[in-house]
């Protein structure tokens, strides 16, 4: 009897061990798939939890116009970032379940610009790739293979990113074994963040007018405001500040209304540019991403409304974490070469 219960404990041991040993190597050919997903999502773990005032939900514009560092720096405002480029709509409600198992407290900042992506492979992986295991994750592969009506084949390999990348171990390097956070809080400092500027002056529409949400926006809007309200979560709807045609931003109207009809709180940016203090001629590096010095007014913006309207600010909390700190001294080494001094002081005001 001993020797049969031996027996079974050995290969339940060895089962543990092949699993684990399979994620890692999963997790090697498949890590980073994007490095900027990967610090922004293993960031967001890395934050201890209850810690954060802010999380953020959505795409490339919710790296792109914020700055989790600079942020702090303003107004001692702790946040992190739960996005990934590409970012679908319908996946707002799954990174919030995802994020509010660490900061269930925070107030969620969502950035709605994606309002109807479409659905690359690599997106989907965008979403996919850095999220632990879980039924939340469960369903929003089911819920975004669906949308782009993928075969049960087709969805395998985001359940096993093995799948997609397994041709990659000829490629890896010493880095790939011992890919680390950067300790900056997922801040951006990709090439065109830094390097590039497009004028983008008279380029700004502006109009009252109201657009027609496409209807899957509608269905998704819906579902993640009963999301929402079911939760009892308290929620800024956000669009980041893009030179796009009049008649988009006719639909950002529309969704405004639509958000405020339901009660909830919005602030779409692009109505906000000279209060930002943007110079179009200079803060954005394609039309619908800032550059450094857009994001550096944009977050700093960001900060000031959320501690005036929200009452987030500095309390005696964050000086038991020092980590805030270091990411802001290594956030202006980094980009220190960009931008001016004037720049950086202008962050806090001095």
């Amino acid at each position: 009897m001993k020797d049969k219960i031996w027996a079974a404990v050995r290969t339940a041991l060895l089962a543990v061990i092949l699993l684990l040993a399979f994620a890692k190597v999963q997790q090697i050919v498949s890590s980073p798939s994007d490095p900027r997903n990967y610090q922004l999502i293993r960031g967001f773990y890395a934050e201890p939890e209850n810690s954060l005032d802010v999380v953020m939900i959505g795409g490339s514009n919710a790296y792109a116009f914020y700055q989790a560092p600079v942020m702090w720096a303003a107004e001692g405002i702790r946040s992190a970032s739960y996005s990934c480029n590409g970012n679908r709509m319908s996946a707002a409600k799954y990174f919030m379940e995802e994020a509010r198992k660490k900061q269930k407290d925070a107030l969620f900042v969502v950035v709605m610009n994606e309002y109807l992506m479409d659905l690359k492979e690599n997106k989907i992986h965008f979403h996919t790739d850095y999220m632990p295991f879980s039924m939340n994750k469960v369903h929003l592969i089911e819920d975004l293979c669906g949308r782009a009506g993928y075969t049960w084949k087709e969805k395998l390999e985001y359940y096993f990113p093995i799948i997609r990348y397994h041709s990659r171990w000829k490629e890896l390097t010493k880095a790939d074994f011992h890919y680390q956070l950067d300790g900056l809080k997922g801040a951006s400092y990709y090439d065109k963040f830094l390097d590039t500027a497009k004028d983008m002056s008279g380029r700004l529409p502006q109009t009252d007018e109201m657009g027609e949400i496409p209807a899957e926006t509608q269905e998704c809007l819906n579902d993640l405001m009963d999301y929402c309200e079911q939760n009892q979560l308290k929620v800024l709807f956000v669009h980041s500040a893009q030179i796009i045609p009049e008649e988009e931003l006719e639909v950002y109207n529309a969704i405004d209304e639509m958000l405020e009809s339901r009660g909830f709180d919005t602030l779409n940016l692009c109505k906000y540019t000279e209060e930002i203090g943007y110079d179009l001629a200079a803060d954005y590096y394609n039309p619908l991403h800032n550059n450094v010095h857009g994001s550096l007014k944009a977050s700093r913006f960001l900060a000031n409304y959320l501690a005036e309207n929200y009452g987030l600010g500095r309390d005696p909390a964050e000086e038991k974490d020092p980590s805030w700190a270091a990411a802001w001294e290594k956030y202006q080494k980094k980009i220190s070469e960009a931008v001016t001094e004037d720049e950086i002081r202008a962050v806090t005001g001095q």
